[in-house]
């Protein structure tokens, strides 16, 4: 199913696995920040979580606005598909980098 003939609830089970995994992932990474901290900056540790999330959704819905802006009724999902694609390749490039700057920091 593609183009006009989807519906709602064709694509209503990935939004809502989308959804859980996000909420829990923020649950984590707020922790995390605050953890990975000297106790004295717990508050920058924070505000670093939360400036790096709130840049993340500005540019995420910056780039899927632009990806999917000016298409035709049937070509909607086209490039919708080319959005998730692109952040999924965002996702994965800045999970390489921590990776690389996790071990950078476990051998220093």
């Amino acid at each position: 199913m593609t183009g006009e003939a989807m519906a709602w609830y064709a694509v209503m089970p990935g939004l809502l696995m989308a959804g859980l995994a996000n909420g829990v992932l923020n649950a984590s990474l707020g922790h995390a920040a605050v953890e990975s901290v000297p106790p004295d900056r717990a508050a920058m540790g924070s505000a670093a979580n939360n400036t790096a999330r709130y840049l993340g959704s500005a540019l995420g819905i910056a780039l899927v606005s632009v990806l999917i802006a000016g298409t035709r009724p049937g070509d909607l999902f086209a490039h919708w598909h080319q959005a998730v694609w692109m952040t999924a390749v965002f996702s994965l490039a800045g999970l390489g980098c921590m990776v690389l700057l996790n071990r950078r920091a476990a051998r220093a």
